[in-house]
């Protein structure tokens, strides 16, 4: 069986060096002809062929005194390959000879003591548009930062002197390409870093540190590497690293070569249950309630999890992904309600600096409550929070202080989740996680059922056909053309209380397709992070899909930027109007924070 023929490419000898990275600077010039313009590449066109605008070109004034030289500064040394040069191109070269004949090139590390590398004679332009260079100078591997062309000669009688353009090619030393992407975030913790190594290294030497100065200064103990890559084990959740490598190679005239340094963020957590990957088959053992092992047909556990009939995880009210566990609590008949999850083999959730163990729960306004707890092992947690917390219809939080729970957490075997005492209902449980650093949770200011407003504008109506919606209502336009700026009409309207601070808005919305996803918001007297509005008004674009989600108000004009809309404090009209039909929005929680 014949497969396709693929192809690759190998690395060029030499990279040139971005204009970027060059300062060019000369013993005289003209102005509007700087040394700059010889490597700005302005005269260029997308074939490397120059024009003939003298306004692209360095060019010395008539009578300047000799040397007449032009000087190139790197931002760092460089073993160099080859000079490019695109000599001075006026369309009346070939008469009046701006361009440079003869020259002496010299180097040097520091700018102070100059060696000479030698004499080339350069070839004359073609005083035509496109002009592709016609000098190639070897540099013969020299290690610079800085080289000089001294004027001997030039091609015409006028004793001016002058320059398309040109370009330095080096030979790659430093390290480069790091893995991952300096800046990265979210690095898994087990990692293992690499990079494209210097050319002429046989040895790497490695820094790595939470400390950036530590790897700056090289005070960090170095690891000694025979490969480009290197695992370093045990890194902590959501740290930043700060890393740098040093090519080593006796036997060159410059032994060691440092690169920049490098940084990434580990991931925030641990996933101990996203509830993503559990389906209807019972067969395969992949139902919910096979791995969480609920009370389902005894008398002494009131709790099932997961619904009676597929799909037995909710896939409508969910915190993140498209999948979270219900579970159904009865202690009128039962001391306790409680899910127990094996695992196996046992986790370690000490692994990363782990000390918080992070769920979200989400309850209905029909829940009657006991107590909720967390057993690891045999170590009970009680939910340390308001009972009445669990009968509100949106996610919240609850962080518990793993060095306060008496039992090996470097051998986690089972973990519950129950409710005794008393009650009745159903709570939502999603993104079960494990975190090094407290995960913050913004304090629930106001939460806004969509069809309590206190003006509802026609063609907005209140709608009772989803069951799902949080109280049985929501509010929409269907049927309406929609509107490219705030409609007078098509509002909804409520006044509010608020302290002084910065709040964020999430609205629980549906947006079925493209066409119908985003509705206009208007927090009259607030200010806000983003500037891109329609007097005040702001564009703010829905996840798409058919369920409930909860999406944050963001700007669809700055970015998908999330808006936080800062105020002194007092009563406030928050309104939302439909820009295009269609979208869907349930509730809203106004959020403080900070």
């Amino acid at each position: 069986s014949k497969g396709p023929i693929w192809q690759f490419k190998t690395e060029p000898v030499a990279y040139p060096i971005p204009g970027s990275c060059i300062t060019a600077t000369a013993s005289n010039w003209q102005d509007g002809f700087e040394p700059s313009k010889t490597i700005d590449s302005s005269g260029l066109d997308p074939n490397d062929g120059d024009s003939t605008s003298t306004a692209h070109m360095w060019q010395t004034e008539s009578g300047a005194s000799k040397p007449v030289w032009i000087q190139y500064s790197f931002d760092k040394v460089y073993k160099l390959y080859q000079l490019i040069v695109w000599n001075y191109n006026a369309d009346l070269e070939f008469l009046v000879g701006f361009g440079i004949k003869d020259v002496t090139i010299q180097y040097s590390l520091d700018g102070t003591t100059w060696s000479v590398l030698g004499d080339w004679t350069l070839q004359q332009a073609t005083s035509r548009p496109g002009y592709k260079p016609n000098n190639y100078l070897d540099l013969h591997g020299i290690y610079a930062q800085h080289i000089r062309l001294t004027v001997k000669s030039g091609y015409g009688p006028t004793g001016r002197y002058g320059l398309s353009e040109v370009r330095f090619l080096y030979i790659p030393t430093y390290p480069r390409l790091p893995q991952p992407p300096s800046g990265a975030t979210a690095v898994d913790t087990d990692l293992t870093l690499s990079w494209r190594p210097g050319r002429t290294a046989v040895s790497h030497r490695l820094f790595i540190s939470t400390e950036q100065g530590a790897v700056e200064t090289e005070l960090a103990s170095p690891v000694e590497l025979a490969t480009a890559s290197y695992r370093p084990g045990n890194l902590l959740l959501g740290q930043t690293y700060y890393w740098k490598v040093v090519e080593v190679n006796a036997a060159e005239a410059i032994s060691c070569w440092a690169g920049p340094v490098w940084r990434f963020t580990t991931q925030a957590f641990y996933l101990v249950d996203g509830f993503e990957t559990y389906t209807d088959d019972k067969q395969a053992h992949q139902a919910i309630w096979q791995t969480w092992v609920d009370g389902y047909g005894t008398q002494t556990n009131g709790s099932q999890v997961g619904h009676s009939t597929p799909p037995y995880a909710e896939r409508n009210i969910v915190h993140r992904g498209w999948q979270a566990m219900p579970f159904y609590y009865n202690n009128s008949n039962a001391p306790l309600s409680e899910a127990t999850r094996t695992f196996t083999p046992a986790q370690d959730w000490t692994s990363g600096g782990a000390r918080y163990l992070a769920l979200y729960l989400r309850g209905s306004q029909a829940n009657t409550v006991g107590r909720l707890y967390v057993r690891i092992n045999d170590a009970l947690v009680t939910y340390d929070g308001d009972p009445s917390d669990l009968t509100k219809p949106f996610w919240i939080l609850w962080s518990i202080d793993l060095s306060k729970i008496n039992t090996d957490l470097r051998d986690v075997r089972t973990m519950t989740i129950g409710m005794d005492n008393s009650g009745s209902g159903t709570l939502y449980v999603d993104d079960i996680r494990l975190y090094r650093i407290q995960p913050a949770q913004g304090r629930p200011e106001v939460w806004i059922e969509a069809e309590d407003a206190e003006s509802i504008t026609w063609p907005m109506r209140v709608y009772s056909d989803r069951p799902d919606a949080s109280s049985g209502r929501y509010i929409a336009v269907f049927g309406d053309n929609s509107s490219s700026t705030p409609s007078t009409t098509g509002r909804a309207s409520y006044t509010l209380r608020l302290e002084a601070g910065t709040y964020m808005i999430i609205g629980r919305a549906i947006a079925p397709t493209s066409t119908d996803d985003s509705f206009w918001v208007l927090l009259e007297g607030a200010t806000t992070n983003t500037t891109n509005h329609v007097s005040g008004w702001i564009r703010w674009g829905l996840d798409l899909g058919e369920g409930w989600h909860e999406v944050p108000i963001s700007s669809m004009d700055d970015n998908d930027q999330t808006v936080l809309f800062t105020i002194p404090g007092g009563l406030y009209n928050l309104q939302i109007a439909f820009r295009e039909d269609g979208a869907l929005l349930d509730a809203l929680r106004i959020t403080k924070v900070q």
